[in-house]
């Protein structure tokens, strides 16, 4: 859905570096 992925988006955005590559991780490890 569109409006989540511009929400998640925006809260992504405002995650500082650190946050973002943690946040990052996380999703690949659920993704494999």
């Amino acid at each position: 859905n569109n409006n989540i992925l511009k929400i998640l988006r925006v809260s992504f955005d405002n995650l500082k570096i650190e946050d973002k590559n943690m946040f990052l991780d996380i999703c690949c490890f659920i993704l494999e």
